[in-house]
């Protein structure tokens, strides 16, 4: 678990899925306006789908795709 200020905490990671996926804006864009690399932003979008919840880590090995 990270510190409550982490940005890509649970709630870091929401707000960027909702702004690359359902905003429209670029993943590099996004990560910009979140303080982060893009390269950290990029994985995210992409997990947020019906089959694997926002919560999950890139890490998380029960996840298939």
């Amino acid at each position: 678990m990270g510190h409550r200020n982490a940005r890509l905490a649970v709630h870091g990671r929401r707000l960027l899925v909702e702004r690359v996926r359902f905003e429209g804006m670029p993943a590099a864009h996004a990560a910009k306006a979140m303080g982060i690399s893009r390269q950290c932003a990029l994985p995210f979008p992409n997990l947020a789908s019906p089959y694997a919840g926002i919560t999950s880590r890139v890490t998380d090995t029960s996840i298939s795709l």
